[in-house]
């Protein structure tokens, strides 16, 4: 083999990095930590760094220019996409599990290099889910602190006791719908993959409730709300016939 034939051959990588401003100070998590993560996971495979893609943003934010461009580069040079851990990706799981299917689609994978691996969909699902519930945790505490604030000074994010609160309570309801669907495709998408394996309906809820995944109401799975999943979304065929 001549050494171009193999250089052809070494794979492309295509590594996303992303901080929120909150972060900034994180050595951690840190932008530059987490490219030097990245590149040292990619030399361990042997591959090629093809572009660095950086975003300061949220993880709830849906816009990030900078993770299209790394998206965008992954489809035409025919790279796989890096990222240090899935929740730089992505805190919402549902936005995560489409990028995993667009790209495989399109014949790549997203690395983690910080687990050293590509998940499978089921890993992969659940340590979205884990993403998004930390990112709920935080805002939690932030709703929290501005209620303590409200009691102390008797005004509510910035305005006046007693203005119109009833927009700005339309969103948040709105944004609870949305995080209840989710979820609930994240359940759906868990259901289906331990079905394929074999697993009993009572030791799927199990592990969704170990998950700290709730039903649309909010309660915590049984055998019957499986069992329900299951028929919405006919997944009756996906059982491991004994």
């Amino acid at each position: 083999m001549s050494k171009a034939d193999a250089k052809k051959e070494v794979k492309g990588y295509v590594i996303y990095i992303r901080v929120s401003t909150k972060e900034q100070g994180d050595k951690r998590n840190g932008l530059e930590a987490q490219e030097a993560g990245a590149r040292a996971y990619v030399a361990s495979l042997g591959g090629t760094v093809e572009g660095v893609y950086c975003d300061m943003v949220s993880g709830a934010g849906k816009l990030r220019p900078e993770q299209n461009r790394a998206l965008d580069a992954v489809r035409e040079t025919g790279a796989d996409l890096v990222v240090w851990e899935l929740d730089r990706l992505s805190r919402d799981a549902a936005n995560s599990m489409a990028i995993r299917k667009a790209l495989s689609e399109a014949g790549a994978q997203i690395h983690v290099a910080a687990l050293g691996r590509v998940l499978d969909l089921m890993t992969f699902s659940v340590v979205a889910a884990m993403a998004e519930a930390e990112r709920e945790k935080i805002s939690k505490r932030v709703r929290e602190g501005l209620e303590a604030r409200e009691r102390r000074t008797g005004a509510r994010n910035g305005r006046s006791k007693g203005a119109d609160t009833s927009a700005a309570r339309e969103v948040s309801k709105q944004q609870r719908r949305k995080a209840a669907m989710d979820k609930s495709m994240i359940a759906r998408n868990f259901v289906e993959m331990e079905l394929e394996r074999g697993t009993s309906y009572r030791k799927i809820a199990d592990a969704l409730n170990r998950l700290g995944l709730k039903t649309p109401t909010g309660k915590a799975y049984s055998v019957s709300s499986v069992q329900r999943i299951v028929k919405i979304h006919d997944l009756s065929k996906k059982e491991v016939q004994a």
